[in-house]
């Protein structure tokens, strides 16, 4: 009786159709999700501060509520350095007037720390990559728009009485 030989014989081949494409699914969700880990630091909830850029946030220190300013956008914006919002929401943040936030944010701007870009009619803040950096290193020369946007109770409405 002459002897069977198997050739190349996997768990592929054992399996049927569905099976098989069920295996693969599986595979790549699972090479996905090892791929997303990878890419998640320890690091991922820190920002990057360029000490040789100190002297900028030497010179804000004199204003409170400049200071006080860029740390919450350091804080709220996504890994790209960008955030939406409004002088409403830091006037409603730290309680102050629009007159106090404009002084304030025109300090950041002349220090070239922060740029305002608008978005029809949103803000969009901008911190200098130069000074601080939210994201990876390799992707520093990007800005993102993905939507990291705060709004106040006034910006969005009383939408419940309609």
């Amino acid at each position: 009786m002459a002897e069977e030989i198997t050739v190349g014989k996997t768990k592929d081949f054992d399996m049927t159709f569905e099976q098989r494409e069920r295996y693969l699914r599986e595979t790549e969700k699972e090479e996905m999700r090892k791929r997303k880990q990878a890419e998640k630091s320890a690091y991922s909830r820190f920002a990057q501060q360029n000490i040789d850029r100190l002297d900028v946030l030497m010179k804000i220190a004199d204003s409170p509520l400049a200071t006080r300013i860029y740390l919450l956008i350091v804080k709220k914006m996504n890994q790209k350095n960008a955030l939406v919002t409004s002088y409403q929401f830091f006037m409603e943040y730290f309680g102050v007037s629009k007159s106090s936030v404009r002084r304030a944010i025109s300090l950041l701007e002349s220090e070239n720390i922060l740029q305002i870009k608008r978005s029809g009619g949103a803000s969009v803040y901008l911190l200098n990559p130069d000074v601080v950096w939210k994201g990876k290193g390799n992707q520093v020369q990007y800005c993102e728009f993905e939507g990291n946007i705060i709004l106040t109770k006034k910006e969005w409405g009383d939408n419940d009485e309609k």
